[in-house]
């Protein structure tokens, strides 16, 4: 995981967001959308990638010691 955000969007709902990468996308998944389920989280976004793969969304940039996020 490297870009993790949970809001309480109201009291009562919450959304969050993670950007991660994973050897196997596919299962990971539905087990990171879990997580935020276990937690509470009303509404998520997961994107995942398989390691070495070029972070394309704004908030991400390629740094050497791996891909940072930015708030």
């Amino acid at each position: 995981v490297h870009c993790l955000h949970v809001w309480m969007l109201s009291p009562e709902l919450t959304a969050g967001s993670v950007h991660m990468h994973a050897e196997d996308p596919s299962s990971t998944l539905p087990l990171a959308t879990a997580v935020f389920e276990d937690f509470g989280v009303d509404h998520s976004t997961v994107q995942v990638e398989r390691p070495g793969t070029a972070c394309i969304t704004r908030q991400c940039s390629n740094a050497e010691d791996g891909v940072k996020c930015h708030s």
